[in-house]
């Protein structure tokens, strides 16, 4: 008999649906360097000053200072498409028009934040091969729903070994209302023919959470290996962990 086991307690699920940036990849260390380098481009690009640069990351909700992202802003929760338009909104308000505004964003900034990942890039959050190898072993399918690019997002899992082992893939591309909404895990039940009921998600921010909350999910999972807060995450999650290493198959 095999079973999946989290801080002592033993879940019954057919499905696993994982968030990636945060919970399988290091958030800040894949996107934390993508934003600091396409906001300065954009910022040179446009002949901007601090002040804009400035405005440009805290609306984005980012500090390249500190590499702190605030859980609940753009950059952690808002599909690619949101993120462009909230740089041509700041661009507009710094004075530049609207045409040129989403001209420089298209140009300097989407053509950088949308390159394809690369390996140096990628920085797994704990044992993710391992663990999604022993979930299908299990008979537990593995899916993952992402804010990011559906195309990135399969590049970024087949750089970690895992693209074979994940059975569907949402994301913020794929035209679904996406978290907190819950159409996209939805989708991505029906399509593997599981019950959201029958279903885990593991996240690493409030939205992940909400998201499965509203689809009726069986269990949620918050990870603190992303942008959240224990305080944060605990009013919706069954389970707050560490990081997915704390998710176990046991076998009797």
């Amino acid at each position: 008999m095999t079973g999946l086991e989290i801080l002592g307690s033993t879940i019954d699920t057919d499905l696993v649906i994982f968030d990636k940036d945060g919970t399988l990849i290091d958030f800040e260390y894949y996107w934390g360097q993508r934003m600091r380098l396409c906001g300065q481009r954009l910022v040179q690009r446009v002949g901007g000053d601090t002040t804009l640069a400035a405005d440009l990351f805290t609306s984005l909700g980012y500090d390249p200072a500190t590499g702190i992202t605030d859980g609940a802003g753009p950059l952690a929760t808002a599909t690619m498409k949101k993120i462009y338009t909230v740089a041509t909104v700041v661009l507009y308000q710094h004075g530049v028009g609207w045409d040129r505004a989403e001209e420089f964003v298209r140009t300097a900034f989407v053509a950088c934040a949308s390159a394809m990942p690369t390996i140096e890039l990628v920085r797994a959050l704990g044992q993710v091969q391992m663990l999604f190898e022993s979930l299908v072993w299990a008979g537990i399918r593995v899916a993952v729903i992402t804010s990011d690019d559906h195309s990135t997002a399969t590049e970024t899992l087949a750089l970690m070994g895992v693209d074979d082992l994940v059975g569907a893939v949402a994301g913020g591309d794929d035209g679904f209302a996406m978290k907190p909404s819950p159409d996209a895990f939805v989708h991505v039940c029906a399509r593997l023919q599981v019950m959201p009921s029958r279903t885990m998600m593991v996240g690493d921010t409030v939205a992940d959470l909400v998201m499965a909350q509203r689809a009726g999910a069986g269990v949620k999972v918050g990870v603190l290996s992303g942008v959240s807060t224990a305080a944060e995450l605990a009013p919706y999650a069954d389970f707050v962990i560490p990081s997915i290493d704390a998710i176990h198959i046991t076998r009797t």
